[in-house]
């Protein structure tokens, strides 16, 4: 009797489970299958001076309510909106960009004009002034002005970069400013620097040329030996650029700012960042221990920082990237 009492209480149960795991799996087809966001990265295209600038849009996975958008500009010579060129891949602004968007900030990092997609200017090098990449810098900055998704305006230049983007930043509205591995000095001091130890007769002839620029003329039959940095083509450009001094721009930099450098920077240093500091000394600043002058750190020596210029796989520092996003998320 109680073996038929309980087997009949065991059938009973046995056919309520049947039923309640039919109507839980109903329920389930039934719900929309909930998909994390990814952040969406978009190709846009902004008119300048009868050019078109190329870049890539990348926002955050949240996009339900305004967020600050940061503008990367890129370094000297033909550096693209990743921080590569021909024989660097080091993807070091595509990394940046991936990882704001993890943090809730949008970006767009874009090629220069005759740079990459670019590339629809007719000028001649010889035609190419710094000015004519600070127009380009204000026309970017102003696409986003009007864009409402976008909560506030940061300008982070690279480099070169740093001084177009300090440049246009002083012609527009902007929330902010980061200074990027950028000088303080002008760029024929850095140059002299940077060429200082090379064998005297080529640093020697290199200084004659600077000291040339520097005063405004153009010096002919350039060495073949020199003719990558000094060709006669590029030196207007040269001209153009050596009138600024980043510091004297800085100080009258009125938003807020920060100056961020590495010591491990072969190519701008940490006494250009110090100058910075004392031009503007509300900025915020920061060395990054270890960090070299395309963002990255880790390095045993001097032959592997310039290796990882073309090692897409090495990070960016983590300090570097927790130091302007809560620069960027502290903002007012």
């Amino acid at each position: 009797m109680i073996n038929n009492i309980l087997a009949s209480i065991n059938f009973q149960t046995n056919r309520f489970m049947k039923y309640f795991l039919i109507a839980l799996l109903l329920i389930s087809a039934c719900k929309t299958p909930i998909v994390p966001a990814i952040p969406a990265v978009k190709e846009v295209i902004i008119e300048s001076d009868e050019g078109h600038i190329h870049g890539s849009l990348l926002l955050p996975a949240d996009t339900s309510k305004p967020f600050p958008i940061v503008i990367i500009i890129a370094g000297s010579g033909p550096t693209d909106r990743n921080c590569n060129q021909a024989g660097m891949k080091s993807d070091a602004f595509k990394m940046l960009a991936d990882s704001l968007a993890k943090s809730g900030i949008a970006s767009y990092r874009y090629d220069k004009r005759g740079v990459g997609a670019s590339n629809n200017y007719k000028m001649s090098e010889a035609e190419l002034r710094f000015d004519d990449f600070v127009t380009d810098a204000v026309a970017v900055i102003n696409h986003f002005n009007t864009d409402k998704r976008f909560s506030k305006i940061i300008v982070a230049g690279h480099s070169e970069g740093a001084l177009l983007g300090l440049l246009a930043c002083k012609q527009t509205t902007v929330t902010a400013y980061i200074s990027m591995c950028g000088a303080g000095r002008t760029i024929g001091v850095v140059m002299k620097e940077q060429l200082a130890k090379q064998p005297d007769a080529i640093k020697n002839e290199c200084n004659r040329i600077i000291d040339s620029l520097i005063n405004g003329v153009v010096v002919k039959n350039v060495t073949p030996m020199l003719a990558t940095m000094f060709r006669e083509s590029v030196q207007p450009y040269l001209i153009s650029w050596m009138k600024y001094d980043p510091a004297k721009e800085f100080a009258e930099l009125k938003i807020p700012s920060l100056v961020i450098e590495g010591d491990s920077d072969v190519q701008v240093s940490v006494l250009d960042a110090e100058t910075l500091k004392n031009a503007n000394p509300n900025t915020q600043y920061k060395i990054v221990a270890g960090m070299n002058h395309v963002l990255k750190s880790g390095f045993k020596n001097r032959d592997e920082n310039l290796a990882s210029y073309n090692k897409p796989e090495v990070p960016i520092s983590s300090d570097f990237v927790k130091t302007v996003t809560d620069f960027i998320l502290g903002l007012k």
